[in-house]
């Protein structure tokens, strides 16, 4: 991921630089080799594909990709239409409690005696 902060071109006509704060709000996944241009806030919960590039703000929510990078979809709409194609199974771990999982009970059980 690329994230920019100014704009060097302006530089050559007007010898000043352009700057503007980047915003990435929570909850963010942002895959690999994604430029993000200065001034762009993307929203909470919000997906960019790979090699995208954000020269816009993305509001929340929203799935986004391309160059320049547009909203492809909601989360929620997302969710909705691959959540019929993924197979649910009840896994085969077990929740510890929080006694379990202390730091001395854990060295107990992991130790190895000679």
């Amino acid at each position: 991921m690329c994230i920019l902060v100014h704009d060097a071109s302006y530089g050559l006509f007007l010898g000043k630089m352009k700057w503007s704060k980047v915003k990435i709000l929570d909850n963010c996944f942002i895959w690999t080799n994604t430029v993000i241009l200065p001034g762009v806030i993307i929203g909470p919960n919000c997906i960019v594909g790979a090699n995208s590039t954000v020269s816009k703000d993305i509001p929340p929510n929203t799935i986004c990709a391309g160059s320049p990078a547009n909203v492809i979809c909601s989360i929620q709409e997302f969710v909705d239409k691959h959540k019929l194609d993924i197979d649910i199974f009840e896994h085969p771990f077990r929740v510890l409690d929080p006694e379990e999982t202390s730091i001395v009970n854990l060295l107990t059980f992991y130790t190895i005696e000679a």
